[in-house]
């Protein structure tokens, strides 16, 4: 008998998610055909809402390419906004035994080309989309992979792995942690302390990792997160660009109490400051 995983709000909604739209391994046959009804479906959605004055957008999701699946010129006069979900470009689902930049600004040697925020947006601005349409997401929440004796003590990416890191004490999710809970264990006192490393280059995001215990034969963990800086650099990327603005996902996953620092929200903050400052 298989046991029922027990997942949180976070957990079922993004498993929903995957197994509607076959998340990380479905192959269609019907790419063309596909992007052609989505189109029409779109036009003929708009048809109906514009009497009533509605709004109607698109969300982009995770590792869906959007020169496949979206005919942007057709596209464009029928929706108000698409809001690209420019993160998860690296999971420990998706990728159990490598753990990389999760959410990256701009591409980095020997990644996939499309796997970044700029790659994406060039690609709907490129394609007749104004940059007034286009609303960029940026992550509360970390992707975790476990590290062991077989992974490189230096903690740089791509680095080897094995499946997803620890479950947090809230969110209880392999492979992913809240930003509270990452930035809990920042700290110089921390249980499990977390050794950070910053983006100085602003382009692929910070990340922060554990090694693996050779003494004591105990797990590490490698930690792709977005913090208030990383946010900011996002936001000012938006801004830079014209484009319509940033789309946090989600609020719920935010220091929303502000335990760490003092400081409620620090994500948003964080990338209103960065918008604020270009």
């Amino acid at each position: 008998v298989k046991v029922k995983k027990q997942r949180g709000t976070f957990g079922s909604f993004w498993h929903g998610l995957k197994k509607t739209f076959g998340y990380g391994k479905f192959k269609d046959d019907k790419e063309l055909e596909h992007r052609d009804g989505f189109t029409i479906l779109v036009r003929d959605l708009k048809t109906q809402l514009r009497p009533r004055m509605k709004a109607l957008t698109v969300t982009v999701l995770p590792h869906v390419n959007s020169s496949v699946y979206y005919d942007a010129r057709l596209l464009t006069p029928n929706i108000d906004a698409v809001h690209l979900f420019t993160f998860d470009q690296k999971t420990p689902e998706r990728n159990p035994q490598e753990a990389d930049y999760p959410a990256p600004i701009y591409e980095s040697y020997g990644r996939i080309p499309q796997d970044n925020v700029d790659a994406t947006t060039r690609y709907w601005l490129e394609n007749g989309t104004p940059g007034s349409k286009i609303v960029v997401g940026i992550p509360t929440y970390a992707r975790t992979w476990k590290l062991t004796s077989d992974s490189q003590i230096s903690g740089v990416p791509p680095i080897v792995t094995d499946g997803p890191g620890a479950e947090g004490p809230h969110t209880n999710v392999p492979g992913l942690l809240s930003y509270a809970e990452v930035c809990s264990r920042l700290t110089e006192s921390a249980v499990g302390r977390l050794r950070r490393v910053g983006d100085p280059s602003k382009k692929y995001g910070g990340y922060a990792y554990q090694p693996y215990n050779e003494n004591t034969g105990e797990d590490g963990i490698w930690v792709g997160y977005e913090d208030p800086d990383t946010a900011g650099n996002k936001a000012a990327y938006a801004k830079a660009k014209g484009l319509g603005g940033v789309v946090i996902y989600d609020l719920s996953l935010d220091d929303f109490r502000g335990v760490c620092t003092g400081d409620k929200f620090p994500i948003i903050r964080g990338a209103k400051i960065g918008r604020a400052h270009v």
